[in-house]
């Protein structure tokens, strides 16, 4: 060993004692992915947008109409990387970098002007039943610059009387051209990826009960959420054409960490005097796929939550809150840099949990 500057190098020595080689660089034996990877990235938008509501039929019928253009610039700036040689004078055994930064940098700008617009309405049946209907056309503008375009359309009722307030909605939503990543089955090390499109048929139903006769019941409130929903991956194109036919087998299947189902019930009950309120909540989520393949499906689970919102004087309120008080085990997806099949043949995977029982509070003072 040769101490130069307080750093060592393994060299060669011939019989005199003389060095005739260096194996290290400064101790560094071999290079790493020196500078791979910097980049900058700009983007502008500027938009612009009208919309209308329109009372019709003696104020039965309600029509909204809303439209917007936007012009959205994205411009960025990667480094280029590759094999890049050592210099004669630097000693070291391994003589070129195997994926470093090489001084250059490629540019790409691109510029998108989607239109998204909606159009609704609402009809009064009655002074306690509505009908109601939804189109929308919109997007949703990612990192690349480039528009995901989602669609939604909807159909419902509603219905407000007798401390009863509820909706039930029809609805089907669509994304296109979303990217899914997994683990490429030639390649352990290296990622692959596909692009497919997401159509979603389903229920959304809302419920607010409260009895409406005078006294202590009538601090008593419930509320019930619930979506039901069946989406499907669609139109799956891979980024590998190689990969082809193992993305084709994910057609029709349930995208990855969507529940089909999800509800949660929360009864509550205010404070005598408007001093605030205490409730609970359970909170419902249904089993999800960690992979597109469909292959391992994560197990539904339950949270309970206590809670209570305090109003000790005008200026001051307390709010405590503890959440998943029944210390469940949730989770919310499994690997998501593993195979577009995965399974957990040996009893074992990887997965990502909710957080356990924890407590919150929070103190707020009105100046």
């Amino acid at each position: 060993m040769k101490n130069s500057s307080s750093i060592y190098n393994v060299v060669a020595l011939n019989a005199t004692g003389g060095v005739v080689g260096t194996l290290t660089n400064n101790g560094l034996l071999s290079y790493g992915d020196w500078g791979s990877g910097i980049s900058n990235a700009s983007m502008h938008s500027l938009s612009g947008y009208f919309n209308d509501d329109l009372a019709l039929l003696e104020d039965k019928l309600h029509v909204d109409f809303g439209v917007r253009k936007e012009v959205y610039t994205n411009n960025n700036r990667n480094g280029n990387a590759g094999v890049t040689p050592i210099p004669a004078e630097i000693g070291g055994v391994v003589r070129t970098t195997n994926n470093a930064f090489n001084g250059t940098y490629g540019r790409d700008s691109r510029t998108v002007n989607p239109t998204s617009w909606t159009l609704g309405a609402n009809y009064k049946l009655s002074p306690t039943l509505a009908v109601y209907a939804r189109y929308a056309s919109g997007n949703n503008l990612g990192g690349t610059g480039l528009p995901t375009y989602v669609l939604l359309y909807e159909a419902g009722v509603r219905y407000g009387g007798h401390g009863f307030v509820a909706s039930a909605t029809l609805f089907h939503t669509g994304f296109n051209d979303q990217g899914h990543g997994f683990i490429d089955p030639t390649n352990p090390l290296a990622s692959a990826g596909f692009n497919a499109d997401t159509k979603t048929n389903g229920i959304d139903i809302s419920a607010d009960w409260r009895p409406s006769v005078d006294g202590a019941l009538h601090s008593f409130k419930i509320n019930l959420e619930g979506t039901y929903q069946q989406p499907k991956l669609s139109n799956l194109r891979a980024q590998d054409p190689m990969n082809q036919g193992l993305v084709d087998k994910a057609n029709g299947n349930v995208p990855e960490r969507t529940p089909q189902l999800l509800y949660s019930v929360t009864p509550s009950i205010d404070l005598p005097g408007h001093r605030g309120q205490l409730y609970a909540r359970y909170k419902f989520v249904g089993k999800i796929f960690a992979d597109s393949g469909n292959g391992l499906a994560l197990p539904s689970y339950g949270v309970l939550s206590l809670g209570g919102n305090f109003d000790i004087s005008e200026r001051l309120n307390v709010n405590v809150s503890v959440d998943n008080v029944n210390d469940v085990v949730g989770l919310t997806e499994g690997n998501p840099r593993d195979r577009i099949n995965q399974s957990a043949a040996s009893g074992y995977f990887y997965g990502r949990g909710i957080i356990g029982t924890n407590a919150l509070m929070s103190i707020t003072y009105k100046f």
